[in-house]
């Protein structure tokens, strides 16, 4: 087998086992990448969102901050330092993170994800952060952390009818998705809740 198939085996094995939970056996598959590339900017990405989903933000952000040492326009790497920044409390600078990522693609659904959740959590922007989910919304209609995220910003805002446009588009993009049918469930016991 060549190098070049071993890289792309243990990076599909890795990602495989990262989505299985089986964080010990993912670093390893990641770490014999690294190996033989350290420069590896995927394998260093997978690893950093293994550590940080595993309580290892430290690890994690050296594995970012190698990526953008190497490609500091790598909008995941961007988007992932601004997840870990968050967990460690540095609210401020994950959102400039998040803006990076926006400033390179203002599609980035993570990213607008991310600064969405973060504004909601303040608390005291409400309206805003219901903007930044409606664009990422409007971009991947079934993404389950948006649509999780809608939820709890009907609860807060009450705005049934942009709600119910938003989980519209998501139905005619996968009518059978369970999330997105779970959420127009909730939206209508929601407002009928409401009225009572």
């Amino acid at each position: 087998m060549s190098e070049l198939t071993d890289k792309a085996n243990f990076m599909s094995k890795g990602k495989i086992l990262s989505e299985k939970c089986l964080w010990t056996d993912a670093i390893q598959c990641f770490d014999k990448i690294l190996k033989t590339d350290p420069n590896n900017a995927e394998a260093l990405y997978q690893k950093a969102c293994v550590l940080s989903k595993t309580g290892e933000p430290k690890g994690a952000l050296k594995c970012l901050d190698k990526i953008l040492i190497l490609f500091p326009n790598h909008i995941n790497a961007l988007c992932e330092k601004g997840i870990v920044l968050d967990m460690l409390g540095l609210r401020q600078e994950a959102i400039t993170f998040f803006d990076k990522s926006l400033k390179i693609n203002p599609q980035h659904v993570n990213s607008l994800l991310q600064i969405s959740r973060i504004l909601l959590e303040q608390g005291s922007t409400t309206t805003n952060s219901f903007r930044f989910l409606k664009l990422a919304l409007s971009i991947d209609p079934t993404n389950s952390f948006g649509l999780s995220q809608l939820r709890t910003h009907v609860i807060y805002l009450r705005n049934f009818d942009e709600a119910f446009a938003i989980v519209e588009n998501a139905l005619k993009t996968d009518p059978k998705n369970p999330q997105v049918l779970a959420t127009a469930e909730f939206l209508v016991f929601r407002k009928n809740s409401q009225k009572n």
